[in-house]
């Protein structure tokens, strides 16, 4: 009923579960030239911005599906919005804008560590990022096009 060890050894190794040109095959010591984090950040200042990073998704999440959406034209003012009983939204109270006093707290977390935020406001995936200047050295494009490499995910 059961596979033998014999069996089991050879569909659930890693020589057959990893490809051999996979990157994961390689050594240790050549995994350190893939993550471009030159000094380490403090563990409270990464908590703190992970929760940070939590708000600023889904607050993007909101937006995304309608909940939160902006009155004027220069997008200063949010409001809230509530779906009625037909599912239609319904304009609600002008809400402070935690999206900006998140990010700046974010970035004054950063600077502090020498570094800078990244925020990606598609909420489907890692809101915030963070990098510093020398993790870009490299690279020839901005770090909206590279965050994804280049820069901490603080998720």
């Amino acid at each position: 009923m059961f596979p033998s060890i014999t069996q089991s050894r050879r569909y659930g190794t890693s020589e057959n579960a990893i490809p051999q040109n996979s990157l994961f095959s390689r050594p240790q010591s050549d995994l350190g030239s893939f993550f471009t984090m030159q000094n380490k950040l403090p563990s409270a200042t990464f908590q703190r911005l992970c929760q940070i990073e939590r708000h600023l998704h889904k607050w993007a999440e909101d937006e995304c599906n309608g909940f939160i959406q902006w009155d004027d034209d220069d997008c200063t003012i949010p409001r809230r919005y509530r779906p009625d009983e037909f599912g239609c939204p319904v304009k609600g109270p002008v809400i402070a804008n935690r999206e900006a006093r998140y990010l700046k707290e974010a970035q004054t977390l950063a600077a502090e560590c020498g570094g800078k935020i990244y925020h990606q406001g598609d909420p489907r995936g890692c809101s915030l990022y963070f990098y510093r200047e020398s993790d870009l050295k490299g690279y020839s494009h901005p770090i909206d096009e590279i965050y994804n490499v280049a820069a901490l995910a603080c998720c």
